[in-house]
C-alpha cells in the first residue's frame, strides 16, 4: 500500500506517516515503560483494531506501522481515548471501509478501551516498581 503523509490540519489530527517516518518512530529511543507500550500498541493493532483482517498473516505485520506513532502519540496524551477513536474510525475510511460500516465503530471502541487499559497497567506497574 503507497502511504504517504495526510495532514488535515496544522496539528496533524489525522497524521499517517511514510514508511521512513514509521521507521524513524520505531527505532526512537524510548524509557522502559514507553518502550512497552509502544509494543503493546502495535500488537493491539495488528491483533485487535486490525481493519483489514490480515493478523492471520505474519507477512503482513508491518501493514499497520503508517498509522502506529501516531496513535502512539495519542495514547501518551489522551485523557479517555476520543482522538484514538476518532483516528482509527479515519483510517478505515481511507482503506475503504463502507460509510454506515458499524463493525469500524465497535473495533476502534474495542481497540481504544484495550489501549487504555494497557497504558494504565503499564504505568501502574512502573509506579510499584518505583517504591
Amino acid at each position: 500500500m503507497g502511504q504517504k503523509k495526510d495532514t488535515t490540519s496544522s496539528t496533524e489530527k489525522f497524521k499517517i506517516y511514510s514508511p521512513e517516518e514509521a521507521f524513524q518512530h520505531l527505532t526512537q529511543i524510548r524509557s522502559e515503560e514507553e518502550q512497552q507500550l509502544y509494543v503493546a500498541t502495535d500488537e493491539i493493532l495488528f491483533h485487535v483494531w486490525d481493519a483489514l483482517c490480515i493478523s492471520i498473516d505474519k507477512k503482513c505485520r508491518d501493514e499497520y506501522l503508517p498509522y502506529l506513532p501516531h496513535v502512539f502519540d495519542l495514547l501518551k496524551n489522551t485523557s479517555d481515548g476520543r482522538e484514538i477513536y476518532e483516528y482509527l474510525i479515519y483510517i478505515e475510511e481511507r482503506l475503504g471501509t463502507p460509510p454506515g460500516d458499524n463493525l469500524a465503530p465497535r473495533r476502534a471502541n474495542r481497540t481504544v478501551d484495550i489501549l487504555l487499559k494497557y497504558r494504565t497497567a503499564i504505568l501502574r506497574s512502573s509506579s510499584r516498581e518505583e517504591e
